[in-house]
């Protein structure tokens, strides 16, 4: 749906057109959903008033979406790490060296996956606006491990290109990897939850216990032993031994 602005009133329009179009019954509207800017939360006039004047729904109670909110609190606690910053940086840096760089990167991505019979997956642009949409950009990272170090080892050997060398090092750096594979897991926990508040017939009753799911989850993730504790050490050791890619532990470490 397409709008020509974004005040208050043109956006109810739009909303009430939408709705008028597909016939829906405004007595069963029970309840609005936005993120929290002023021009939908406004409480004199937001879209939140308007629409509740326009249909005629006294009932429609707004709230603040719960997956924004989600959002919002990822946010807040990711820009708290830096080690964590360090590799959502990371992340948006490897897709810009291959969106923007010659077609040899890709190639040569091309070549390894085939060589290593790893599945060919594209680096994809993590988005700024949905937060939760970086888990793709990172399963994706976190599956061509192996095949972006060789990648970028290699683009810069034929090349000279500084950034390739640069997130090399990075790949290779304990804390990265670290990094990766816990927030590819991190990630899956909060993605379940956003898309168990989105569906249709979503019970908003139940996210106390998803809450309480999500934080159990988290807890279980940093205990020495755990999955994703075994998979660093898994990925490092494959790394080092098989690959004969050297892997900086150094004084790194993810708090």
């Amino acid at each position: 749906m397409h709008i020509k602005a974004t005040d208050a009133a043109t956006i109810a329009d739009a909303l009430n057109t939408f709705i008028t179009k597909k016939q829906l019954d405004y007595q069963k509207l029970v309840g609005q959903a936005y993120d929290g800017a002023a021009v939908f939360s406004g409480r004199r006039t937001g879209v939140q008033v308007q629409m509740r004047i326009r249909t005629n729904s006294a009932h429609a109670i707004y709230f603040h979406c719960a997956c924004h909110r989600l959002q919002l609190a990822s946010i807040q606690a990711a820009e708290r790490n830096p080690e964590i910053k360090k590799v959502f940086g990371m992340m948006t840096n490897i897709w810009k060296l291959f969106y923007y760089s010659p077609k040899k990167a890709e190639k040569i991505l091309k070549e390894i996956q085939s060589a290593l019979q790893l599945p060919e997956l594209k680096i994809v642009k993590p988005s700024d606006t949905r937060w939760l949409s970086h888990e793709c950009c990172m399963k994706a990272i976190k599956k061509e491990l192996l095949a972006l170090n060789i990648t970028l080892q290699q683009l810069y050997k034929a090349t000279g290109d500084a950034e390739a060398f640069g997130l090399s090092t990075l790949l290779c750096s304990h804390t990265i990897i670290s990094g990766i594979i816990l927030l590819s897991e991190v990630l899956d926990v909060l993605a379940i939850i956003n898309a168990a508040m989105q569906t249709k017939i979503a019970d908003f009753s139940k996210i106390p216990s998803f809450m309480k799911f999500l934080l159990e989850e988290l807890k279980s993730l940093i205990n020495e032993g755990s999955e994703w504790y075994t998979s660093v050490q898994t990925t490092i050791t494959k790394l080092k031994e098989e690959y004969d890619l050297s892997v900086n532990t150094g004084e790194d470490h993810l708090t």
